[in-house]
């Protein structure tokens, strides 16, 4: 039990410190709202880029894109040491510039460090929700209890997707005498220098891990299931011509508008016609392709099989001379079983590992939820049995006073996921001023919600996530897709630019 003088009441609370919940809380405070919390269960702030320290690991998308609006950070230069060090920062500067931004947007002081929530129930006689947390604790540990919460208007932003790692099940895996490892859970002293590293995955994670430990192990094995589509990156020539682009008064922001509408491109194949991926972005791709494998075996290992988007896609200059070094060999026959030094394959091969990593990506469509969520005696995880949704990817019917940031319907398969959270910003920001202006509270009304989702199957059904001929972290095991925005993003942005308070009801 939770001592009652330990309770903490506030208006907002907001779960988790990423890109999300700090910006969020930045737009309350603009909004006039100062009484929130902001509750993360590392020990820094920071989410994706504090967890993800794999080698190689950086944002796909260019960081003026990738970075606040209303924050823009300039290249680096002797004015800026601090600046972005090229179009594609690292995990470590994205995480430095989310502490800068911290302070700037002067959320620290509403920043509670090391606390887990466990659970987020409604209390209908006071009108508050009442969520109990525990002492963040290594190792997946369960911690001592912390205080409890009770505030007015509840907000997650710890992450609806991408947050839970997927690890295969393969047969004997458990009498494997080396380390196993996910990328998203990487142990930094590991040492890979001469030894047989084996990497199960080829998706947007090992395209940056695979070159970054090709030439310190003794051989590396990359075990891939499909074949994923990989488009160069976007490149300004030399640290001059990123300077140069700061030089010129609003040289930034003109850079990153026209990295934005280069980006939304991509999704007219995603969302309404994707033979224009087939006329287009492909050729491109396999020219790509030709232009760096030169052995036609790998080549052809290579050679994607479906829709370009169906499956996530790889934003790499790198990846395929890495798959060309001598000692880095690409597998394609499927895992039978792992024995106590390394990889069994259905050919009959055995492939000697001293350490096997798992590039195998995220739950997505089907993540659990990051803490228990009830409301009027149901449980959320209940409610989203048959699959997530909810109003404008924010509002769920039947739990009063609550928000999702990044919630279901709105990733991305093309362009900076930030663009979206600041879409939602003050959409939920003016969601939250009305929640605390009523007597009560607000819930978003049921036949609203199912109009949003009828608009969503609508337009998904036609969409290359699910009709591009492959399977995708996008759709669910019932080929459900509840993860993908099913439009351009400043179509999103249009949508949510007024909260439409006529979809609410009072509670």
């Amino acid at each position: 039990m939770v001592d009652p003088g330990a309770v903490r009441r506030c208006d907002v609370l907001v779960v988790g410190a990423g890109f999300a919940g700090l910006g969020l809380a930045r737009q309350l405070k603009r909004a006039g709202i100062d009484d929130v919390v902001v509750l993360e269960r590392g020990s820094r702030l920071g989410g994706t880029w504090r967890d993800n320290i794999y080698p190689g690991v950086a944002c796909d998308v260019p960081t003026p894109l990738y970075s606040y609006s209303f924050a823009l950070q300039p290249f680096r230069s002797r004015a800026t040491p601090h600046g972005w060090s090229g179009l594609y920062a690292p995990h470590d500067e994205l995480q430095a510039y989310l502490e800068r931004c911290a302070d700037t947007f002067d959320v620290r002081r509403h920043l509670q460090l090391g606390v887990d929530v466990r659970s987020a129930s409604w209390d209908g006689l006071t009108a508050r929700w009442r969520v109990e947390t525990e002492q963040a604790a290594e190792g997946g540990q369960r911690g001592a209890v912390a205080r409890c919460y009770a505030p007015r208007v509840l907000v997650s932003a710890s992450g609806h997707a991408l947050r839970v790692p997927i690890t295969p099940r393969f047969p004997g895996a458990e009498r494997f005498r080396g380390v196993q490892v996910h990328s998203a859970r990487w142990d930094p002293t590991l040492d890979l220098r001469g030894r047989r590293v084996v990497v199960v995955g080829t998706g947007a994670s090992a395209a940056q891990l695979v070159p970054a430990i090709a030439d310190r192990v003794g051989h590396l094995t990359v075990f891939q299931r499909t074949a994923g589509w990989v488009i160069p990156k976007f490149q300004l020539r030399d640290a001059e011509q990123l300077e140069s682009v700061d030089r010129v008064p609003g040289g930034h922001r003109a850079l990153r508008w026209s990295l934005y509408w280069l980006m939304e491109l991509i999704a007219a194949g995603h969302v309404f016609e994707p033979r224009l991926h087939e006329w287009f972005t492909e050729p491109r791709a396999l020219r790509h392709l030709d232009a760096q494998v030169a052995d036609p075996a790998l080549r052809e290992k290579l050679r994607p099989r479906f829709r370009l988007g169906c499956k996530r896609m790889i934003i790499s200059n790198d990846f395929y001379p890495a798959l060309t070094r001598p000692n880095v060999s690409l597998v394609t026959e499927p895992i039978l079983a792992f024995d106590e030094s390394g990889v069994l394959t259905e050919d009959g091969q055995h492939h000697a590992a001293d350490v096997v990593i798992y590039a195998t990506g995220y739950e997505a469509a089907e993540a659990p939820l990051p803490f228990e969520i009830e409301a009027h005696g149901r449980r959320l995880e209940d409610a989203w049995r048959d699959g997530s949704e909810a109003h404008r990817g924010t509002a769920v019917t039947g739990f009063p006073n609550l928000f999702f940031m990044v919630g279901p319907n709105t990733g991305q398969g093309h362009t900076s996921m930030v663009f979206m959270m600041e879409s939602q910003y003050p959409y939920v920001a003016a969601g939250v001023r009305q929640m605390l202006d009523s007597l009560r509270g607000l819930e978003v009304r049921p036949e609203a919600q199912d109009a949003w989702n009828r608009f969503l199957e609508q337009r998904l059904s036609r969409t290359v996530w699910n009709s591009g001929g492959c399977k995708s972290w996008y759709l669910s095991r019932s080929g459900r897709n509840t993860t993908a925005w099913p439009g351009f993003t400043f179509e999103y942005w249009l949508r949510l630019r007024r909260f439409d308070r006529e979809n609410f009801r009072a509670v």
